[in-house]
């Protein structure tokens, strides 16, 4: 679970990135891990076709999407992994299972190009 808030400022100049203000802590069974201070992320990576369904951000999904793309930045977990942790991510913020599943899926499906690990 989650250990905070998520605490975020928009660069300057830019329209869809985030920059976390402090460290998001993840802490579970298998140990904790930190996305640092300065992290710059792009909320939910979705089609602009399905955003109002899916806003890039203002979700109960904006730390799990954190997480999601420090995980695949930093290259800690392997890609399957990561999306597992996802998925926990999205369920222990509350977010629907439905919403949950699909989140999961399209990063199964189309997360391949952006895993950096």
């Amino acid at each position: 679970m989650f250990n905070g808030e998520l605490v975020i400022k928009r660069p300057a100049g830019s329209k869809n990135r985030y920059e976390l203000v402090t460290p998001l802590i993840w802490q579970d069974e298998l140990g904790v891990i930190i996305v640092p201070t300065g992290f710059i992320y792009d909320g939910a990576s979705v089609p602009k076709a399905l955003s109002s369904i899916v806003p890039r951000f203002g979700g109960r999904y904006d730390r799990a999407t954190a997480l999601h793309d420090y995980l695949y930045t930093a290259g800690i977990l392997s890609r399957k992994d990561s999306d597992k942790l996802f998925y926990k991510a999205l369920r222990s913020d509350k977010v629907r299972w439905v919403q949950a599943k699909i989140m999961y899926f399209a990063v199964r499906i189309f997360g391949k190009k952006h895993y950096k690990g």
